[in-house]
């Protein structure tokens, strides 16, 4: 099995069957509008190269963590748009969560001293968030919001 044209096969045929689904659908759902066939299809190509893993009908790990890492800061920054100015502040723990969890679907076990950095990692902003009107942390928290920031 080719381990790259076959995949990208794949997500070509998901991206055209998605573009066509959202044509007709989104005359009775206006939702559906909304749908990003790049990302659907990406994130469908490496859900099932995954379970092909599984069964060990594909081997190629590298391009399933390469696509699960496009649908992560995907998901990433679809969160980012929708979220409230100041839950930005949480944008590092969320990506190391993602992170994490895409790590630990890879490797089939979870790595508990990273869990215990992120959820460390999790407190620390959440204390910071709490805190975020005290004039001694107002500053850093400005820089951490804008840490993105595109100038």
């Amino acid at each position: 099995m080719n381990d790259l044209l076959y995949p990208l096969i794949g997500l070509i045929t998901v991206f055209i069957i998605i573009i066509i689904a959202r044509k007709i659908l989104e005359k009775t759902n206006p939702a559906v509008k909304s749908w990003c066939a790049i990302c659907l299809a990406n994130t469908f190509t490496w859900l099932t190269l995954l379970v092909m893993y599984q069964y060990s009908l594909y081997t190629n790990l590298t391009l399933i963590a390469l696509m699960m890492g496009l649908t992560t800061l995907g998901l990433y920054y679809t969160i980012e748009k929708v979220v409230s100015r100041p839950l930005l502040l949480f944008r590092l723990p969320f990506l190391l969560t993602l992170i994490a969890m895409g790590h630990t679907i890879l490797a089939k076990s979870v790595d508990f001293q990273a869990t215990l950095l992120v959820g460390a990692v999790w407190i620390i902003f959440t204390l910071l968030y709490a805190y975020r009107q005290s004039p001694l942390l107002q500053t850093t928290i400005t820089k951490l919001v804008e840490c993105c920031k595109k100038w």
